[in-house]
């Protein structure tokens, strides 16, 4: 269904970077009145077009510099982190895992299913040293059993 936006922000805009999952875009360019132009641009696209609309409350244009949440990520130019809120959730999620695990509400195999699923997810950021630290307390518990 939005196969044309991805038509108009590459090919006519031209944008230098455009990236899109699902309905949650980001467009790359070199100057904040450009962006903002393409931005009213794609809005007044999405409206004749598409009948749809630009949330406000998530439309911005920011730099990269500032880095630029996205999809649960924070992305700058040269690395990509778990978002603040993210990173909290995926260590209740590990905590929560190995407290199942010792408490034998969980099978070592379901636990190893999980924790590939987190590492998975996680290591599309610059997480190593994390999955290291948290997974390695959870590989050292499987290996004990």
């Amino acid at each position: 269904m939005l196969s044309p936006v991805d038509h108009l922000i590459k090919r006519q805009l031209r944008a230098p970077g455009y990236c899109r999952y699902m309905d949650d875009l980001l467009v790359f360019g070199d100057d904040k009145p450009t962006l903002w132009r393409w931005a009213a641009e794609l809005e007044r696209f999405l409206l004749g077009r598409l009948h749809l609309a630009l949330r406000s409350e998530v439309t911005s244009v920011r730099s990269v510099s500032d880095g630029v949440p996205f999809l649960g990520f924070r992305i700058w130019p040269h690395h990509t982190r778990l978002d603040p809120s993210r990173l909290r959730r995926f260590r209740r999620r590990i905590r929560a895992l190995q407290r199942h695990l010792d408490s034998g509400q969980l099978t070592e195999e379901a636990a190893e299913r999980s924790a590939q699923s987190l590492i998975g997810w996680a290591a599309h950021a610059n997480t190593w040293r994390l999955r290291q630290r948290f997974f390695g307390r959870l590989n050292e518990r499987l290996s004990r059993a």
